[in-house]
């Protein structure tokens, strides 16, 4: 239907010489449209694989924090509570345990919305995700990451504060 169209309009302005501004335009709109489109799925898209690393990730720590013989189960729990699929399907993850790293991947597909009128009917990502426990008795529990040098703190206490972590620690990794 819309390449009948297409192909009718097209040839209109082939036989017509009168004024130039319209068919530029009109060839011009074509790809404009479509570049949009794929800016819009694409988003999408990304969207997507966001949702998915996060619950990969979260998924792999929450194993790695298990650390028993029902990890795996573990993992795919909390992967599943963490997803949100945004209107993709997302393939059950994977999950392995190698020299303790405990390491997880998967895809999902993702129907187009757009592009689809270009014959791209779906995008496919991917998330991949490992962790492993540190054995050198590091008891952190929260992590502060700072930006740029040294010298500039990526946590900072002022005044007198109380803090209470009940058996861990703040570990600060300003680089």
């Amino acid at each position: 239907m819309f390449w009948q169209v297409f192909r009718q309009l097209a040839s209109r302005m082939v036989r017509q010489s009168d004024g130039s501004l319209v068919p530029t335009f009109a060839v011009a709109l074509i790809p404009l449209v479509g570049a949009v489109g794929l800016a819009v799925d694409y988003s999408r898209a990304n969207g997507v694989k966001a949702s998915v690393q996060t619950s990969l990730d979260a998924a792999v720590l929450a194993a790695a924090n298990d650390g028993s013989a029902n990890w795996n189960q573990v993992a795919l729990n909390t992967f599943n509570a963490n997803l949100a699929a945004k209107g993709a399907t997302v393939a059950t993850p994977t999950f392995a345990l190698n020299n303790q790293v405990y390491s997880g991947s998967t895809t999902a597909v993702l129907p187009t919305t757009f592009v689809r009128v270009f014959q791209m009917s779906s995008i496919t990502v991917g998330a991949t995700s490992a962790a492993k426990l540190g054995d050198d008795g590091d008891t952190s529990c929260i992590l502060t990451l700072g930006r740029g040098s040294a010298s500039s703190a990526s946590l900072e206490f002022n005044g007198a504060p109380n803090v209470n972590l009940a058996g861990c620690t703040i570990r600060s990794n300003t680089a």
